[in-house]
């Protein structure tokens, strides 16, 4: 066997015991199966504990001599150690290793090492799926990705037909879609962030794109850590019903495009970009590091890595290479891509190709897609990051305060504060002398989905605001520049620049973790 991947497919807890030929199926295939026994997402103090563990000693007998299996589990979800489920999770792992001391017994999933959410890539940041936490460098690291259950599209429009009425498909009924699990306002933001909503092609092929997107990150990313990281699940592989929801394969077994996508990241030998964002301000550094990532146990030795972006109109900006030892079974960084973004490419999208070659052979293709925001930079600025204070509290205290680094690692409190309860961040600023009386704009990346920020005292701004309430975080992409007014005042004409009030703004985008407070 050349390769050193392994494919796996775990068998959920809250669902049925699978059958005979499908684990026959695996065998021949050789897919491992992480196969769980029937506690999912709840605790179980009423279980009758002889009737449990006698089905489970039958599925052990009835599938342990199947080579596909390469763990059992007691389920998924739920704490296996509180007071509730211990005695009886206690009894499974007997039974195990009773009648199948050959394999591993793991409590639950997640359970000490493994995680559940995978990482949700939006426009202007990385973050966890179930807590929003943003993610930034080694913070996204886990030991093994058990669950990566984010975002979701439509199935093929061929698909769908079979299940909605062409009359309720477009323009779209929305009760009717939401019964098939579709999440309208999610399906409306990708919609946005790749062009418009008047068409039901795009609206498909938006979510599609969003969807692939997310989940090509997510193993691509795993791949790249091998083995700080050992692993990547996907939710899920299959639909159980015809809906609008997270399987790569719909109830029709027609793969969506995400599944291509996903496929793609797990070839054999790719060539990948560690990004943390896809959306990038005028005159703001772009910034990927660039890895090669070899699963076969065969050695490649010296490989040529080259990277390219180019415009919307495929006129190269930028080209970096290098020539990397690519060893068996791992992962190589080749370089740190670093571009400056055209002050005046605004609103625009921007592409990265890379390249794995040898001896003139290409041996490995990836391309990423980008956009620019409305806002261009400017030239001269402060950087926030390092030392940061905070504290959880009603009100802040001064002897509360503790040190943490921000923006790449975060210290968050051992649980969400309690009700009526902030977690507090401060940081000192040395304003330069020469900067006087110049107009200050201050980038801070937010930390919670309702930040508010203040300077020297009052509150200039906040995270939250108008559309955002209503329609969700990272609803759009792009922020536009408050305008130049001209206010008459003392019956000459003034020049000013200033916020428009409530009533006479645009409707626009407060984009979530890295609005400018101005």
């Amino acid at each position: 066997m050349e390769e050193a991947n392994l494919n796996m497919v775990r068998v959920w807890g809250g669902g049925i015991q699978e059958t005979e030929t499908f684990y026959r199926l695996c065998d021949r295939k050789g897919i491992l199966t992480w196969t769980e026994f029937w506690l999912a997402c709840a605790s179980y103090p009423v279980m009758p504990h002889d009737l449990f563990i006698r089905c489970a000693v039958d599925m052990i007998k009835s599938l342990r001599n199947h080579p596909c299996i390469a763990l059992w589990c007691g389920g998924n979800e739920y704490n296996p150690d509180e007071p509730e489920n211990k005695e009886l999770v206690d009894k499974l792992a007997e039974a195990c290793r009773e009648h199948d001391p050959t394999r591993p017994f793991r409590r639950g999933s997640p359970y000490k090492g493994d995680r559940h959410g995978g990482l949700l890539m939006l426009p202007t940041r990385t973050s966890n799926k179930y807590n929003g936490d943003i993610l930034n460098g080694d913070q996204r690291l886990v030991l093994f990705r058990s669950e990566v259950a984010v975002m979701r599209s439509a199935p093929l429009l061929e698909s769908i037909q079979k299940f909605i009425g062409p009359d309720k498909i477009w323009p779209i009924d929305k009760p009717t879609w939401q019964y098939h699990h579709a999440v309208i306002k999610e399906q409306e933001r990708d919609a946005r962030e790749y062009g418009g909503l008047d068409d039901l092609d795009h609206w498909l092929m938006s979510g599609q794109i969003a969807h692939g997107q997310v989940h090509r990150h997510n193993l691509e990313y795993c791949r790249q850590t091998k083995y700080w990281c050992s692993g990547c699940l996907q939710w899920q592989l299959n639909g159980s019903w015809p809906s609008f929801h997270r399987e790569l394969i719909d109830w029709y077994g027609v793969p969506k495009p995400a599944f291509y996508a996903y496929k793609r990241a797990a070839q054999d030998v790719i060539v990948v970009a560690d990004m943390e964002k896809y959306v990038f301000d005028g005159n703001e550094e772009f910034c990927a590091d660039i890895y090669a990532v070899n699963d076969k146990r065969l050695r490649l030795g010296a490989c040529r890595v080259r990277a390219v972006i180019y415009d919307r109109e495929m006129k190269l900006c930028h080209e970096q290479e290098a020539t990397v030892t690519v060893e068996a079974d791992a992962s190589v960084k080749a370089f740190s891509l670093r571009w400056r973004v055209p002050r005046d490419y605004l609103r625009k999208v921007f592409f990265l190709y890379l390249e794995l070659s040898q001896y003139g052979e290409v041996l490995a293709e990836n391309f990423y897609w980008m956009g620019t925001s409305a806002y261009a930079r400017p030239d001269e600025l402060l950087n926030l990051n390092g030392y940061w204070q905070f504290q959880v509290g009603k009100e802040k205290k001064e002897t509360r305060w503790r040190r943490t680094i921000l923006p790449a690692y975060w210290c968050k409190p051992p649980a969400a504060p309690p009700e009526g309860e902030s977690v507090f961040y401060r940081k000192k600023v040395k304003i330069p002398a020469e900067w006087k009386g110049i107009p200050l704009e201050v980038f801070c990346a937010g930390f919670e989905g309702n930040d508010e920020v203040f300077w020297t005292g009052p509150r200039i701004g906040g995270t939250e605001e108008e559309v955002t309430v209503e329609i969700g975080t990272d609803d759009l992409i792009f922020t536009e520049r408050w305008i130049e007014r001209t206010a008459a005042e003392g019956g000459g004409a003034k020049e000013s620049v200033g916020y428009l009030s409530s009533s006479e703004r645009p409707r626009r985008n407060i984009r979530i973790s890295s609005d400018p407070f101005v």
